[in-house]
């Protein structure tokens, strides 16, 4: 019985020694695959590729070779290249001595042999390395597609032998973007900024290292404009003159604009679009002269390469009337009475009056009937009036929009004012 578990405990120390002298064998074997790092370096657009590794440790009575076969196949071909293999230096590969082909894949590896006559003895073997080779024409049919006040949208036609593409949109010496589609969303752009794109077509190994053509498909994009509000509207007898007032640094791109739509106070459908590129616009009328309520709103928009336009949200409405309200301004007893024409649409009048042509003017009367044609006022500034003073007086319609009151927003309207010199 002893004898039994001493054959057994001999046994099982030999089964020990086997396992952990066959792990440090394959130990030793990784070890010796990962001192090749095999890599791809370069390459061009006529099918070649370059690689490099470390130097080989091949002794004497050894030699090397480098294999090579389409990706994916079972076929391998040989370039035995002994002092050049041996020694690591960088390898070019490909064309035009192999029929490599543009756009595709192949699998290239080192192996070490012994120097047997009779078979081959391999000693040990690279990792298995992908090389690519890049595609052979050139992106087609870029265009943007949509916008943002942020971001711009591309999309392109699939080229053959690419399977990721190479975008660049911030200018050189910045990272580019790397999509495996043919659309991409450029993001975080500044606002009304135009940006320039370049996509190269490319091919990329499980390695990941991207052959691109060198050459590339170049088109610029635009974003949604935004920052400006209606500044002034000048309102003449026969005329308005809307302006914008940017409040952002830049102005729209090159190629972009300005859409305007007038409308009647309480209109659906405008009486008149205007698209320009200019900041302002002169809307001739002959209905300002019948003294009705209009408004106005606009939008802006930039032009993409392919001419679509990509326009802003529509601003807020502004309402104005024709410019020659106020009609008279008289002393009457102890008030100043003050007469204007009736503005069809108005829900009301305010009154407003200043000691100083051209500024100063504080509301003095407030009329809640688009009927009523006149008023009085006894007091300016909380205050009775002034003997000796002379006051200017002018008028603006107002519609009533459910609960809020909208005041037409005609620049300079004390232009058209009248003054009377209070005398009581």
């Amino acid at each position: 019985m002893k004898k039994f578990k001493t054959m057994m405990m001999v046994c099982l120390t030999l089964l020990v020694m086997v396992a952990v002298a066959g792990l440090t064998k394959t130990e030793a074997k990784a070890a010796e695959v990962q001192k090749f790092n095999l890599v791809q370096t370069d390459h061009a657009d006529d099918g070649w590729v370059k690689i490099k590794w470390n130097p080989l440790n091949v002794q004497g009575d050894q030699y090397a070779e480098l294999h090579y076969r389409k990706w994916g196949s079972g076929e391998k071909e040989t370039i035995y290249q002994e002092g050049r293999v041996k020694n690591g230096d960088e390898v070019r590969i490909g064309k035009p001595e192999l029929d490599w082909e543009l756009g595709s894949s192949y699998e290239v590896w080192l192996v070490i042999y012994n120097d047997d006559a009779e078979y081959q003895n391999k000693v040990a073997e690279s990792n298995h390395l992908e090389v690519v080779t890049c595609p052979g024409s050139n992106v087609t049919g870029a265009v943007q597609t949509a916008a943002t006040a942020t971001s711009a949208t591309v999309k392109w036609n699939a080229v053959a032998g690419a399977n990721c593409y190479e975008v660049h949109y911030l200018g050189d010496g910045v990272k580019p973007e790397y999509v495996t589609g043919t659309s991409i969303t450029l993001k975080n752009l500044k606002k009304n900024q135009s940006y320039g794109v370049k996509i190269y077509p490319c091919r990329k190994s499980s390695s990941g290292y991207h052959a691109d053509l060198g050459q590339y498909a170049n088109l610029f994009v635009v974003v949604t404009p935004s920052g400006k509000k209606i500044s002034t509207i000048d309102v003449s007898k026969k005329s308005v003159n809307v302006t914008l007032k940017n409040s952002i640094k830049n102005n729209i791109v090159v190629g972009g604009g300005n859409q305007y739509e007038f409308y009647k106070y309480n209109g659906k459908k405008p009486v008149k679009t205007i698209t320009t590129e200019k900041n302002y616009v002169t809307y001739n009328n002959k209905d300002i002269a019948k003294n009705q309520m209009f408004k106005v709103r606009f939008r802006s928009y930039n032009t993409a390469q392919n001419g679509k336009k990509y326009y802003s949200k529509w601003s807020s409405y502004k309402y104005f009337s024709t410019a020659t309200v106020t009609k008279s301004v008289k002393v009457k007893g102890k008030s100043i009475q003050v007469k204007w024409n009736k503005i069809k649409g108005a829900s009301g009048y305010k009154v407003y009056a200043s000691t100083k042509y051209g500024k100063g003017y504080k509301l003095v009367a407030t009329v809640k009937k688009g009927s009523t044609t006149s008023t009085t006022f006894k007091k300016y500034n909380k205050k009775a009036l002034q003997k000796g003073k002379t006051y200017y007086v002018y008028v603006k319609p107002y519609y009533k929009n459910g609960k809020e009151l909208i005041e037409t927003s005609n620049s300079y309207p004390y232009a058209y004012s009248k003054s009377v010199k209070y005398k009581k």
